[in-house]
């Protein structure tokens, strides 16, 4: 195999591949056109986005199983085939005159076809560009990660466009289907599996020697376990707010468009904390996170005493540049933890163990307290919810820096 010198061209396409692949936030804006079409309720539209981050993770996991064997971009083509077979199904099979069978078509096509595809891209591109950038896996993820938190916005606003051109939402299927395929198959060819070498490793994270710890040993990992419910703690916390973001900001008396605020920190959430994991290191790094969540969830408490939208202005700014920043430690941190011989593998079972339950339990808490809730402290609830994560993951933080600081020792 011809050695390949790592350069910044590879992050650009990594990173433009990432940004199509954002589609799966996408969703939404194919909720009012396909109501349009179909009879069909909120709740069953809703299911297709759930059942789309469940088979991300599943592609994920078969992502890096397949990277075994095969290059990073034979899986992202293969992946580009799913995605373009759901979307061309879609267009194909999508009937307003069978409305039972076109919702199960949906649910196949694009929640499971096309989520199963994106989590095969997703991996590959992160875990080859992270093995190509040993030092700078924190901020290499970032960059990346940004291209995909992005994406949905970008994608989303072009499936607008379309829609304005071509009413027929099965149109639009068909033509970002295409689009998304056509970027993968030519820009993947980049994403080739390099001589595995030693990465950099921050003194205390740990043990100096690894080169390669597998999932079945990973699994097996106390520190493994606590970060991924540190990391659920703070996924589930940022959730609530998530939800209802605009209309927390206007309960409050701030503009609809503050509601924004927390999605632009989410955004430049990544790469900030990305390059921060690259100079100070996992344990330093996630400390800062957890101080920066407890203290964005501190801001938004004060709005339970002074009914005032400037702890909106303070706590979302906050809550966003965590929420971010949890998926750069989340990349980053098995590549340090456990080695880059099995990154892959080990990087989509911490995604998918995360992902799993923070996707279920956050929106089903934040919409039961916002039943039961009063008016007259209608995010009080949810702003105490926020405040027991936060304080729960400062706890599990120091659980986690002495589960690895043993770990490393052993």
């Amino acid at each position: 195999m011809t050695k390949e010198k790592p350069s910044s061209l590879n992050i650009v396409h990594g990173t433009v591949m990432m940004l199509f692949l954002g589609l799966i936030y996408a969703w939404s804006i194919f909720r009012a056109p396909l109501q349009a079409m179909f009879d069909w309720t909120l709740t069953q539209l809703s299911v297709t986005f759930t059942l789309s981050l469940v088979v991300f993770g599943l592609g994920g996991i078969a992502s890096g199983k397949l990277q075994r064997f095969i290059e990073p971009y034979a899986v992202i083509r293969i992946s580009a085939v799913f995605i373009l077979a759901g979307f061309l199904l879609i267009f194909i099979l999508l009937n307003p005159e069978e409305e039972i069978r076109s919702l199960i078509v949906l649910y196949l096509c694009y929640g499971a076809m096309g989520g199963f595809g994106i989590g095969l891209s997703y991996n590959a591109i992160l875990s080859t560009m992270t093995r190509r950038f040993p030092n700078k896996v924190g901020t290499v993820s970032g960059v990346l990660l940004l291209g995909f938190g992005i994406g949905g916005f970008l994608l989303g606003g072009l499936v607008d466009v379309l829609l304005g051109y071509v009413p027929d939402v099965r149109y639009v299927f068909l033509i970002i289907g295409i689009a998304i395929a056509a970027i993968l198959a030519t820009l993947s060819g980049v994403m080739r599996a390099l001589p595995e070498k030693d990465s950099h490793l921050n003194e205390g994270d740990v043990k100096s020697s690894v080169q390669g710890e597998p999932l079945s040993r990973v699994v097996r990992s106390p520190t493994f376990w606590l970060f991924e419910t540190w990391a659920i703690a703070l996924c589930t916390g940022c959730l609530l707010i998530v939800n209802s973001a605009v209309p927390i900001a206007q309960y409050f008396g701030a503009p609809a468009m503050a509601g924004l605020i927390f999605t632009i920190f989410n955004g430049a959430g990544r790469p900030i904390i990305g390059a921060l994991f690259d100079m100070i290191g996992r344990r330093n790094t996630t400390l800062v996170n957890t101080v920066v969540m407890l203290s964005g969830s501190i801001a938004l408490a004060m709005s339970m005493f002074v009914h005032s939208p400037v702890w909106i202005f303070i706590g979302f700014p906050l809550l966003g540049l965590c929420y971010g920043g949890s998926s750069s430690l989340t990349s980053a941190s098995p590549n340090i933890f456990y080695g880059p011989k099995y990154y892959p593998e080990n990087f989509s079972a911490a995604v998918f163990f995360q992902l799993l339950p923070a996707s279920i339990i956050g929106p089903l808490i934040s919409s039961k307290l916002q039943e039961t809730a009063s008016n007259d402290q209608k995010y009080a609830t949810t702003f105490l919810m926020l405040l027991i994560m936060s304080a729960s993951m400062m706890v599990l933080q120091f659980a986690l820096a002495r589960s690895a600081k043993k770990e490393a020792l052993e």
